[in-house]
């Protein structure tokens, strides 16, 4: 039996290239630690995977999340979690913050994720899909879904070059799939579905074997870019290609959403969906895995053919969770079954309680200072720590020593 009472968790820093850096690095200074010059901070990792677990501090020592929850796991996840999740936290919480372009990816399902697993366990370590959410927490630029068909075929229309690039039977055929402007048309979403998959794996497949047919669509796309009014597609499409040249990902830019978040606004990000975060700082919360499907914008693995294999094909603007700006809480209610993340904003001395709790909850303290009451006994937190609420606790006040904001995941 544990000690029914919070933990404060010390968690693990990846320094992938596309993170702040320097005076910029934001990690640093919300840990409250000194930034090494020149090295990047690109995400925070809350959890128990194996990649980067967190640690429990107990009486000074560090122990392994990981280690932690395989002594105890009724205790911390809940006795019904752990039976449900085979005695292992489920879900993977992180800050993010990125300076430049993370890749153009998407993840799999569960089935794609343990057949990729299988193939291939050197890139691909689990066997388990990576649903997500992402809420900035300051702002977010990402391009996030396939654009509205009709914006599709538009763009291959505008774009002679990327026509080229794709071949002219799958340009012809997307061009040639019914509109949306015209109104519905039996069997349309399927149409275009099918149209867009075909173009994308044609564009995809064969700018990936033909470097030199790359560049030309690149360079083409580019020096008609330069032609026009500049706009925000444009603009990203130049700094973009100014940091991966030749890339094959470039292409993708053209046909994604790119998508804007204000502090506090959430996008879900499904199987299947491809999304590259571009830049900004953000909380993420997702199942417990790092399985990855990258196509382009990264010196990392690349499996182009895996990632159109994967992908829904889906067309529209994705959904974002925008709450109110005098909005106190708000639920990011992601379809998921391993976690659920919401916000909450308190003002000092507000105070909320919790009680009958039979599940885990982490808190991550994102501004102000917060301190936790039970049993008697009190803990104070601030900005940048993460606390444990192991089930065990049955009940607890938390009360806000200044103006707070603080993100809680649950075991649903």
């Amino acid at each position: 039996m544990i000690a029914a009472r919070p933990y404060l968790l010390r968690n693990t820093i990846q320094h992938y290239e596309w993170g702040t850096r320097d005076a910029d690095a934001f990690l640093p200074k919300f840990i409250g630690i000194p930034a090494r010059p020149g090295i990047p901070y690109a995400e925070l990792w809350i959890g128990a995977h194996a990649k980067a677990p967190s640690s429990v501090i107990i009486d000074g020592d560090e122990v392994p999340l990981s280690v932690f929850i395989d002594a105890h796991p009724g205790d911390v996840l809940g006795h019904a979690a752990a039976e449900k999740f085979s005695s292992h936290l489920p879900f993977l919480f992180k800050i993010l913050s990125a300076a430049e372009p993370l890749s153009i990816q998407a993840h799999p399902n569960k089935v794609q994720a343990r057949t990729l697993h299988a193939r291939d366990p050197v890139n691909y370590p689990d066997d388990n899909h990576k649903p997500e959410i992402a809420v900035a927490l300051d702002e977010l630029t990402a391009l996030a879904g396939f654009k509205p068909f009709d914006e599709i075929a538009a763009t291959v229309h505008h774009y002679p070059a990327l026509a080229e690039a794709a071949g002219e039977n799958a340009a012809a055929a997307l061009r040639a799939a019914p509109g949306q402007t015209h109104g519905p048309v039996l069997g349309s979403r399927e149409i275009h579905r099918t149209s867009l998959k075909n173009f994308y794996q044609s564009l995809m497949t064969r700018m990936t074997n033909d470097a030199a047919g790359l560049r030309r669509a690149i360079d083409g796309i580019a020096a008609q870019m330069r032609r026009q009014s500049p706009s925000e597609e444009s603009s990203l499409f130049l700094e973009t290609q100014r940091l991966y040249p030749g890339d094959v990902g470039l292409l993708s830019v053209l046909l994604l959403n790119i998508v804007h978040l204000r502090s506090g606004e959430g996008l879900f990000i499904g199987s299947g969906i491809p999304h590259a975060y571009i830049k900004g700082t953000i909380v993420e919360c997702m199942a417990n895995s790092d399985n990855v499907v990258r196509a382009g914008l990264t010196p990392k693995f690349k499996d182009v053919a895996a990632l159109c294999d994967i992908l829904t094909y889906e067309c529209g603007a994705p959904g974002i969770f925008r709450p109110a700006p005098d909005e106190r809480s708000i639920d990011y209610a992601a379809p998921v079954s391993e976690f659920s993340l919401s916000r909450h904003r308190m003002l000092q001395s507000d105070h909320v309680g919790k009680s009958a709790r039979t599940e885990l909850e982490i808190l991550l303290i994102t501004e102000g200072a917060v301190t936790v009451r039970w049993n008697n006994a009190s803990a104070s937190f601030t900005r940048g720590d993460t606390v444990l609420l192991p089930a065990a606790l049955a009940s607890y006040e938390l009360h806000a020593e200044s103006d707070a904001e603080l993100f809680s995941v649950v075991l649903p």
